[in-house]
Parts: structure tokens; C-alpha cells; sequence
């Protein structure tokens, strides 16, 4: 009995694992660099990436040389706005 409930379980527990894989590979990311109009980098400006699918909001600041970069985003179409 207990042999065969070791065998559940790993069958399981591998029946699992391609799904997490995959669950993984499709995520992105966005980097953005922040730019006055005359071409000189903004830091410590705040960036939000809105999935316009979604509705979901994540926010970064920008760095001393003005980028920032948004990692483990869903796939999708995104509006980016800046505030300071």
C-alpha cells in the first residue's frame, strides 16, 4: 500500500511540472528610459505600465540614468505614464 502511494504522489508531482514551466516562460518585461524633450534623462521619475487588458498597475522608479525596468509582466498591450 505504501509503494503505491508513493507512486500517486510522483505522478503528481510531475504531472505539475510542465505547467509551472510553462507558466514562467511566458512572462516579459518593459524597459523604459525617461527623457525630457530635449533628450536628457529624468531620474527618480515614477513609471506605472497598465495592461490595458487587465487593469493591472505596476510601478517603478526610474534610476540616475533615467531607466527603469518593469520584469515579470503578462503578455499584453501596456499604457506607460510617467509622474513626478
Amino acid at each position: 500500500m505504501r509503494n503505491w502511494q508513493l507512486i500517486v504522489c510522483a505522478a503528481i508531482l510531475l504531472s505539475l511540472l510542465p505547467a509551472s514551466a510553462s507558466a514562467q516562460a511566458s512572462l516579459g518585461r518593459i524597459s523604459v528610459q525617461v527623457l525630457d524633450p530635449q533628450g536628457a534623462v529624468i531620474p527618480g521619475v515614477e513609471v506605472v505600465a497598465s495592461n490595458e487588458e487587465t487593469g493591472v498597475a505596476t510601478k517603478v522608479q526610474s534610476n540616475e540614468a533615467g531607466i527603469c525596468v518593469l520584469p515579470f509582466v503578462q503578455p499584453g498591450r501596456y499604457t506607460i505614464a510617467a509622474m513626478r
